[in-house]
């Protein structure tokens, strides 16, 4: 029996190292405690463990545990301990529900202290505070579920952390609160978040208070680092007019850098003064980098509404909302809805390279992206097309309400409407009393309808026949172009890009021409349909 244990507890501890925790690293009396049974308390119970834990102890829910449910009747477990780490033999296997009544775990640990999480699932849980986890300081979880959880007043539908938060191959769905915001985690500092799926939680108030909400998904304090993520159909809605509602997918109030990752169907509505940034946020304060970036990722089918009449009230950016410099690299941004700047709405420096903005429809303006900086935009090897307002005497492509500097560089800006009608184009737009001015290092490009916007010698303005977006390989959708465009071979390698957006497998050059715009149609799948998965192109 004596062996049994050893050999259980080196198990323990090796599930722990792969967590990253060292049971001495901050105690050297840490150790490995077992939970017996699945009991809301009493002896060997999860919260008698926890409570008869010293700092830095893991406690083991999979060695001893022969039951699948633990339900809490008697209220969260709470714990001051510092470093605690709870272990379960996987979110399947092992579930510990508040049964819709209470909230289930409370750490009040400090801000330099870390309450990790790895292998279970947290469900159901209600609470005046956060729904079902809280943690005063840093707050890390690994190959978790959590759902179902509700906040009633407060914020936090899920989670709620007062420092960082470090989210690894988990998930985080069907949560929600009714007052500040946070759907799935309120964060106070810094998320870190990889290889998850955070998908319909929601924020909903019909409380009438001066203020705002935000964050279907998070509503995140400091920075956000997100990679290999699916951030899809949450949902942020207030219905009383005194309210700013931001970020319907996430809100983040610092940096963002989003690589490898999706952030799709989110939505954000209000009957207030402001509601921006349906599928994400970003601003407020400056980060370390003081920007957003968007690499190699999809920003698609996020929207943005608001019940308001009044012209003034603004409800922009369906895709991102950024007043903060802003970049996408090998990324789509396509299928987003706002009164402006649809796909992106930019308050400050913008690039956009090796990227594609399709199908984004406003009412007003900039279908594909609004800018309200008068300095310089960039654009390099990029697709901006088929956008749309739904207003007759606004642009659907790239509206600068302030006017500015835009460098262009091989890119495809064209079948871009207004009032959705291909009779009415408008690719490049500009506010009343203001003017674009293309800089001198601008080449090679095909910009159908630039307004009054002087472009340079040599601009092509032939149609791009256009295949429809597919995936045609890699990890975004992209717009292909057929043998007879104008744009096949006329483009620049001004930086010598190996790839085209697709990334890896996909040269962009090749030979010594190139086309212009995001999509390399020399290489492989260059619009054959069968590559693509379908049978009948169209051209727009």
């Amino acid at each position: 029996m004596l062996n049994s244990f050893h050999r259980h507890r080196r198990l323990a501890l090796a599930v722990s190292a792969c967590l990253g925790i060292s049971a001495t690293a901050h105690n050297a009396f840490a150790d490995i405690q077992f939970v017996m049974n699945c009991n809301d308390d009493g002896a060997g119970s999860l919260r008698e463990t926890i409570k008869s834990a010293v700092d830095g102890d893991t406690i083991d829910m999979f060695t001893m545990l022969q039951c699948s449910s633990i339900t809490l009747t008697s209220g969260a477990i709470k714990t001051d301990h510092k470093n605690l780490s709870l272990l379960g033999p996987g979110t399947s296997k092992l579930r510990i529900t508040g049964g819709d009544a209470y909230g289930i775990l409370s750490a009040t640990n400090t801000s330099t202290d870390t309450f990790y999480l790895g292998y279970f699932t947290i469900a159901n849980g209600h609470g005046v505070g956060p729904g079902c986890v809280y943690a005063q300081g840093n707050l890390s979880l690994r190959g978790m579920v959590v759902s179902g959880c509700t906040s009633h007043g407060n914020v936090g539908g899920g989670l709620r952390t007062g420092a960082n938060l470090t989210v690894v191959n988990s998930t985080i769905e069907n949560n929600s609160v009714d007052a500040g915001g946070g759907g799935a985690a309120w964060v106070g500092g810094d998320l870190t978040i990889s290889g998850s799926t955070v998908s319909g939680n929601v924020v909903s108030t019909s409380a009438n208070y001066a203020g705002s909400i935000g964050g279907g998904g998070f509503h995140i304090g400091g920075n956000l680092h997100m990679s290999d993520t699916t951030v899809a159909n949450n949902s942020v809605s207030a219905s009383m007019p005194l309210l700013n509602v931001l970020g319907g997918g996430i809100f983040v109030r610092g940096d963002a850098s989003v690589v490898h990752s999706v952030i799709s169907g989110n939505s954000l509505s209000s009957a207030g003064t402001m509601a921006n940034g349906g599928g994400i946020y970003v601003g407020g304060i400056a980060g370390p980098t003081d920007y957003a970036y968007f690499h190699y990722s999809s920003v698609s089918g996020n929207s943005v509404s608001s019940s308001s009449t009044d012209f003034d009230v603004k409800a922009n950016g369906g895709g991102i909302y950024a007043i903060k410099p802003a970049g996408t690299r090998y990324s789509t941004i396509d299928h987003n809805h706002a009164r402006n700047g649809a796909g992106m709405f930019v308050t400050q420096h913008l690039n956009v390279f090796q990227s594609t903005i399709t199908a984004n429809v406003a009412d007003f303006n900039g279908g594909a992206i609004y800018t309200s900086y008068a300095l310089n935009t960039e654009f390099l090897n990029s697709t901006i097309a088929q956008n749309a307002t739904n207003a007759i005497s606004n642009c659907g492509g790239v509206f600068f309400g302030n006017g500015g500097t835009l460098t262009t560089v091989s890119n495809i800006i064209a079948k871009n409407t207004k009032y959705n009608s291909t009779s009415s184009p408008c690719d490049i737009g500009v506010g009343t009393n203001h003017t674009v001015t293309i800089a001198a290092s601008s080449s090679n490009n095909l910009i159908q309808n630039a307004g009054n916007t002087h472009l340079p010698r040599g601009t092509l303005n032939g149609d791009p026949q256009f295949f429809q977006l597919a995936n045609n390989g890699g990890p975004t959708q992209t717009l292909g172009i057929a043998t007879t465009s104008p744009a096949r071979g006329t483009g620049l390698n001004l930086f010598s890009w190996e790839w085209d957006q697709r990334g890896a497998g996909f040269p962009r050059t090749i030979g010594i021409k190139l086309d212009i715009g995001a999509f390399e149609s020399a290489g492989p799948g260059d619009g054959d349909t069968v590559f693509r998965g379908g049978f009948d192109p169209f051209f727009q």
